[in-house]
This record gives C-alpha cells, structure tokens and sequence, in this order.
C-alpha cells in the first residue's frame, strides 16, 4: 500500500550525551487501487504515530527509541472471480516497538 506520513519533530533535550526528541506522524494511507494476491484492493487507513527517540551526539546513532503506531480503516477487495461482488474488511493495527543500542 501507498501511504503518506507527515512527522513533526521536536528536540526536548540536549546534553553532551545525547539528543532527547520526541515525534509525532500522522499516516494516511492513498486511495490507489493495488494488486494483492491477485486481487484489486483499496486500503483507507489512518492514525497517528508517537515516538521518543535518544540519539548519541557523538556517533549518530540511536541509543533507545519507542514508537506506537495506530491504523484504523478498512481493506476493501474489489469485485473478482475468487470474492464475486468484492469485500470490505475493518481493519485495526497497533504496534509498539523499542529499540535500544544494547
């Protein structure tokens, strides 16, 4: 699926050891119709992304990140041999990672 992100950053902190920011995306998926196991489907998704994100001053690199992504919408399955008529499937996604330098 096509999506577009738009991310609003914003440093919290700074110290010789790292970099605090915080992010927050808002995701919004096209209404392109895209092949999916041989069918035609339209996703209508959306939500918001938050992360937190520390970055080393000295490398670059991150020493910890946590996000948590929502999408909420709908999958719909154009009108094929194999679903005649097509489908429309609610569709609710949340993840939540971490990611250390550890």
């Amino acid at each position: 699926m096509h999506a577009t992100i738009n991310n609003h950053f914003k440093l919290l902190d700074y110290n010789p050891s790292y970099f605090d920011i915080e992010n927050h995306a808002d995701t919004r998926t096209s209404d392109d119709t895209v092949q999916t196991n041989g069918m035609s489907a339209t996703y209508k998704l959306a939500g918001p992304t938050d992360s937190r994100i520390k970055i080393d001053t000295k490398t670059g690199w991150i020493i910890e990140a946590n996000t948590h992504m929502e999408l909420k919408g709908t999958l719909q399955l154009l009108d094929n041999p194999k679903i005649p008529g097509g489908m429309l499937i609610a569709m609710d996604m949340t993840s939540v990672s971490k990611v250390t330098d550890k």
